[in-house]
């Protein structure tokens, strides 16, 4: 095992960079007074293997081949769109007139069928990142699945609203990636506190 790093490397999904650690990055470095904390941008899980980064913070279906994690908590999505958009819905039916906002390559058709919500799939609006299909449909461009809690702060500030009360069972959760080997490192066992402190911090969903 490694001893602790003067330099502690974090690769964490940009969306989950925005809204749980640069909002405390104070903070942070202050748990770590004698580290110098670097955030990467999302460069991959394979970065830990080759000693890129030290932990790294992602959305996933679950644990990762060859690499040890710390599983944060629960995930659920829920369907959003504008407030204004959200004047006009309803209904289910008042719903799946809207186009659906997804991001590209991830089943949000398949999701929202699992609850009984049948969108058109000739309406769908396929978005490169998660952060882009929230702003499309934070413009009223139509209906995204959010996951929360890590988009709690959008709706909390009215960007976005929750229509209906439907909660999507999905299988993603927030994992807290680490190499073979690295879980009991000091310095990673610190940072595990406090992604877990602020995870938990999350502002609660409004209705």
């Amino acid at each position: 095992m490694q001893q602790p790093a003067d330099v502690l490397r974090i690769s964490i999904m940009p969306f989950l960079a925005r809204e749980l650690v640069m909002p405390r990055i104070t903070d942070l470095r202050a748990r770590f007074p004698r580290v110098e904390v670097r955030v990467e941008a999302n460069i991959g899980p394979s970065a830990l293997e080759s000693g890129q980064v030290h932990a790294a913070l992602q959305v996933a279906e679950g644990p990762l081949p060859g690499l040890e994690c710390t599983r944060l908590g629960r995930m659920t999505a829920a369907p959003v769109c504008s407030p204004e958009l959200a004047d006009a819905i309803h209904t289910t039916a008042d719903l799946t007139r809207e186009p659906l906002i997804g991001l590209r390559g991830y089943p949000v058709l398949e999701i929202a069928r699992r609850a009984g919500i049948d969108f058109d799939p000739k309406r769908v609006l396929p978005c490169d990142s998660y952060s882009e299909s929230l702003r499309a449909a934070a413009r009223g461009l139509g209906i995204a699945l959010a996951l929360f809690p890590i988009t709690n702060s959008w709706v909390a500030s009215e960007r976005l609203v929750a229509p209906l009360p439907i909660r999507l069972d999905i299988r993603e959760a927030c994992y807290l990636l680490y190499a073979a080997g690295e879980r009991e490192r000091p310095d990673l066992c610190e940072l595990r506190e406090w992604i877990e402190e602020s995870y938990a911090e999350l502002p609660a969903m409004h209705p």
